[in-house]
Formats: structure tokens, C-alpha cells, sequence
């Protein structure tokens, strides 16, 4: 079972038995098998502004709570079903990313939200909808709009709380098996992670990542950063650069399809015609069209590519070095007339062809 399901499974448990007696939140509706989109109904008090632009009290309200694939590395998709009127609240979108951590349970988040509602938490600095922020700017007075602790009706009272019983210090779970994890938390089996790496044991509140190429948890001393891309990759995805050294990712260190020396972006060519990577020790470049080009498709002794050496055909005529604009073409080879010893500079359109010398009109191959 993977991470993802063993902790949607741990949050339908949680936020069930704690919202089912409670006084303000219940959940309205879910979807998904564990549960990833719930519809959750809030009974406070907020506001709402109205088409002529005053601002009303607002009592029921419906949110919905989407865990995306990324869950519980990335934050829940919220967003209202209803209208309501807060600073950092948009129909499409409840502002509560800067504030998630993959370790906060899915009720903490659900509470939270709650409390934005109620006018216990809002940031007028940053706000989503900026006609709420000047309003709540000017009726500091009037605010919060419900005063009530929303985590005090779902939380035990003291006097359950002992005495003292291990339970998971993430999900608060008390479901055996309990194990610590590698960092010393407490941890029930739907909040352990395994290392991708080194095999070792994590849980949720251990901030893992994941690996870029192969999707894997990886713990902090097994996780690396690509120099050259920035993409968070295992440690064993790590290659070095057999010119200058630089270590990269397999997406930035790549072998010579010639030689198989592993060159960084840096260091590496791809051949033209072949599309074939290639060191810069096995790399040609064409005098005529520029192109970089491996051994098998370049022509050494004329410095040019096959490409270019295959689309001369046809008469031709002499040239001494320049394009009817004016621009130096680069010589492929030098011949010396028959007849008056001039010499010209030809480029590859003369190969294997008949000349003619425009000063003695002598006639001559290539």
C-alpha cells in the first residue's frame, strides 16, 4: 500500500470520528475509495456581499476539499461552493498554501478553514479579494464574527486526555502498531515512509521529498539537488561529468553514443544527421553548413558532413571565394589551373566537377 492511500485512509478515520459530534463542521459528502474529495459544511458565522454591495451575515457555508496525486507533499485544492466575503477567499480558491506542511493532518486544515470563515484568520497584506481587505481594514471592531474555539468542541477535554496514551504524532492515530521512525517520531503504519535510497524507515512529519525521475521518497541525507537542471533527485541517479567533473542528473550527464564517456551539457554535441550524443573529443563541425556531426557521417579529409558532401551535383564554375552578396564562403579545397597555374579556392558545389578557368579558358576537374 502506498504512502498516498495509507494516508487518506488515516484522515477519513480521523476527521469521522472528530467532526461527527461536532457543533459547527460536519462532513456533507466524499467521494473516492479511500476518500480524496470531500464536501465539508460549516454552520458560522460570515459574511457575504450582495449584488447592490452591502455586506450581510452568512450562516451555512460549503467547501470543497480536494487531495490531489501529490497529497500529502502538496497542499489540498479548496474552494468554495457557496459565496463568501473574506480577504484571502476567491470563488476558485482558498489561500492556504503558504501555510501547509505535509505533517498537518486533513482536520487541522479543515478547522483552519473555519476559522478563516469565521474572521479568526485572514491577511489583508496579501489578499485574494482586495475589497474585503479595505473593509475588514475599516471594521477591525466588528471583527471576529464568531468568536467560538472550533477546536475546542472537537479536542477531549483534559480530564480524557489521561491518563497519558501513545498515539501517532502525526495523524494522533492510537491504532497498533506504534513504531518510531528513523528521526525518533511516533508513528502508526499509515504515516510510516520508506526511503527510496537507503531502505530506512521515515515518517510524515520528516519532511521527505521525491525524486524527480523515479518518484520515490527520498530522506535528507539521500537527496540531492542537480546542479545544472535544480530538479531534487536520489543520490544514485548522481553521475559526474569524465571532462570537467560536474555532477548532474541522467537528463544532464549523458554517455557518448561513440566512446560512452558521460559529458555534461556543457561538453556534449548531437550529431546532425544521426541525432546520435557525442563528446566534444568525437564531434565535427562542418565547414560549409556549420552543423556538429560524428565521425560516421562526417567527411575528414574535406571537412564537411555527408549531408553536404552528397548535395553537390551538376556543372559548375570557378569561384574565388565569395557569394554573389559579398560573403566569405569557407574553401573545402584549392586547385591550381592547367593552364595559366592560377589558383582558386573552391567550395564543395565544385566537387568532382568541369571547370572552366575565366582567364585562359582552360577546361579542368576538380
Amino acid at each position: 500500500m502506498n504512502v498516498r492511500i495509507r494516508r487518506l485512509r488515516s484522515d477519513y478515520e480521523q476527521i469521522r470520528k472528530a467532526l461527527q459530534t461536532h457543533q459547527a463542521i460536519r462532513i456533507k459528502g466524499a467521494s473516492g475509495n479511500p476518500p480524496d474529495r470531500y464536501q465539508i459544511e460549516y454552520d458560522i458565522r460570515s459574511l457575504v456581499e450582495n449584488a447592490d454591495g452591502s455586506i450581510t451575515e452568512r450562516h451555512q457555508h460549503l467547501v470543497e476539499v480536494y487531495l490531489t496525486l501529490s497529497y500529502p507533499r502538496q497542499a489540498p485544492q479548496c474552494r468554495m461552493l457557496t459565496p463568501v466575503f473574506h480577504p484571502n477567499i476567491a470563488p476558485h480558491a482558498i489561500c492556504i498554501g503558504d501555510h501547509w506542511a505535509a505533517g498537518e493532518s486533513l482536520l487541522n486544515l479543515i478547522t483552519r478553514i473555519g476559522e478563516m470563515l469565521a474572521y479568526q484568520s485572514y491577511n489583508v497584506k496579501s489578499p485574494l479579494n482586495g475589497t474585503a481587505a479595505r473593509w475588514v481594514d475599516d471594521h477591525l471592531d466588528l471583527l471576529p464574527t464568531d468568536a467560538r474555539d472550533l477546536t475546542a468542541i472537537w479536542s477531549p477535554p483534559p480530564e480524557a486526555a489521561t491518563p497519558a496514551v501513545e498515539c501517532c504524532a502525526n495523524c494522533h492515530s492510537t491504532a497498533a502498531p506504534l513504531q518510531k521512525c528513523s528521526n525518533g517520531h511516533l508513528a502508526c503504519e499509515n504515516c510510516l515512509i520508506e526511503c527510496a535510497a537507503c531502505g530506512k524507515t521515515y515518517c510524515l512529519l520528516c519532511g521527505l521529498e521525491t525524486c524527480s525521475l523515479c518518484s520515490g521518497f527520498v530522506c535528507e541525507q539521500c537527496k540531492t539537488v542537480c546542479p545544472q537542471c535544480l530538479r531534487t533527485i536520489c543520490s544514485t541517479h548522481l553521475s559526474n561529468c569524465d571532462t570537467c567533473g560536474k555532477p548532474g542528473c541522467p537528463d544532464c550527464t549523458i554517455e557518448c553514443g561513440i566512446c560512452g564517456r558521460k559529458s555534461c551539457l556543457e561538453h556534449l554535441a548531437q550529431c546532425a544527421q544521426c541525432r546520435t550524443a557525442i563528446c566534444l573529443e568525437h564531434t565535427h563541425t562542418c565547414v560549409r553548413c556549420n552543423g556538429k556531426y560524428c565521425s560516421e557521417h562526417f567527411n575528414a579529409d574535406l571537412q564537411i558532413c555527408n549531408s553536404c558532401r552528397d548535395a553537390a551535383s551538376g556543372a559548375g564554375r570557378v569561384d574565388t571565394g565569395r557569394s554573389d552578396a559579398g560573403q566569405t564562403i569557407p574553401p573545402v579545397m584549392t586547385v591550381r589551373c592547367p593552364g595559366c597555374t592560377t589558383q582558386y579556392r573552391l567550395t564543395l558545389d565544385h566537387a568532382g566537377k568541369r571547370l572552366m578557368c575565366p582567364k585562359c579558358k582552360t577546361t579542368f576537374s576538380a
